[in-house]
């Protein structure tokens, strides 16, 4: 969590293309065979044998988990949005993307990774895996749900978290936390969790800390942080800009940009339930439809299995191929379309239009 104040927000699910890629994402690999050899193996400790019976509960597995008592219990798997909240200062709920764990003569042992496709894992702003207190709650839930289920309590043998994290060619990365999560660790976190809990409930306020997490956060429209943000735009770029008002600027676009784009996503959700008049005969609504390539994270391997020489720069290069005569274009990017290389999202324009008949 890397704002904790954001917990006590009203929050508004919104919709946005780097999001929709996550979500796509999360698809492809959350699923029984959908990540690499090498996620598996970190998932299994290396050994085929601690494989689950059923492995569908591993993936995108919901927990209930009280700080304050350190109880939980898994809810179940891929529930999507059914998940619920609860309202108890204590008592939490969460989705975690992909777990493991075995029982052998040494004790317990858990494996807990997320999938992160997103803008932070682009922008190199992820947190260290043993940092994570995304990674923590989910540990703590799914030692908690295991332990309700044993007739005995079992010593902790080994709890290690990570991050997995695709890269241009469709592989994925393990990015481990740099030692594992000790007994004392896990009671530490307890405590600071609860505390936490605790302090969302009365001063919530006190906790906020903003960062490029903020411009993907469903709360941000109500945030007390970005209340009033227009009066910082104090920076004038009439006549010579200085070395300074380059700084200046920058810091402001890195707070204007995430502000935009939750005004965007909040106008689209809202007007998804109608247009809304702006003046007599013109309402404000979706209008022309767009379409935008992305490329899948195994695109390269994806293109190289049907055509002999794609444009590479590392990773498919769209801008070469669009710069190809149309009668040479249109064949290849249908063919990566086809084999899942190149992707086409698909949405409308907001903006201002007659009423027709008025």
């Amino acid at each position: 969590m890397q704002c904790s104040g954001s917990a006590s927000l009203i929050r508004l699910d919104t919709y946005s293309q780097a999001g929709q890629a996550g979500t796509d994402d999360h698809a492809r690999y959350l699923k029984p065979g959908g990540l690499p050899q090498n996620c598996r193996n970190w998932l299994l400790g290396g050994d085929p044998q601690n494989a689950p019976k059923s492995p569908l509960d591993r993936y995108e597995a919901s927990f209930e988990y009280d700080t304050t008592t350190n109880t939980g219990k898994w809810l179940g798997s891929n529930l999507g949005h059914s998940v619920g909240h609860v309202s108890n200062p204590g008592l939490t709920r969460g989705t975690c993307d992909v777990w493991n764990w075995w029982i052998d003569q040494d004790g317990l042992h858990i494996r807990v990774a997320d999938l992160k496709t997103g803008f932070m894992q682009v922008a190199g702003d992820l947190p260290e895996a043993f940092d994570s207190w995304q990674l923590r709650w989910y540990t703590l839930a799914g030692l908690a749900s295991i332990q309700a289920e044993l007739s005995h309590p079992l010593s902790l043998a080994s709890c290690r978290v990570a991050f997995f994290t695709p890269n241009a060619l469709g592989e994925i990365d393990i990015r481990p936390a740099h030692r594992n999560f000790t007994p004392q660790d896990l009671v530490t976190f307890q405590h600071q969790l609860d505390q936490l809990a605790q302090r969302i409930q009365k001063q919530a306020g006190a906790i906020w800390r903003t960062g490029p997490w903020c411009g993907r956060c469903p709360g941000l429209h109500t945030c007390p942080i970005y209340k009033g943000i227009v009066d910082q735009l104090g920076v004038t770029c009439d006549g010579p800009v200085t070395d300074r008002t380059i700084v200046e600027l920058w810091r402001l676009t890195k707070h204007i940009k995430p502000v935009i784009e939750t005004a965007e996503a909040l106008i689209a959700n809202k007007l998804l339930h109608g247009p809304l008049e702006t003046r007599p005969g013109y309402v404000l609504g979706h209008g022309k439809e767009i379409t935008r390539p992305s490329v899948a994270p195994d695109a390269v391997a994806l293109a190289r299995s049907v055509l002999g020489n794609v444009p590479t720069k590392e990773v498919l290069d769209l801008e070469a191929i669009n710069d190809m005569p149309i009668d040479q274009r249109l064949p290849i990017m249908k063919a990566l379309v086809d084999v899942g290389a190149v992707r086409i999202s698909r949405f409308s324009t907001v903006g201002e239009r007659r009423v027709k008949g008025v």
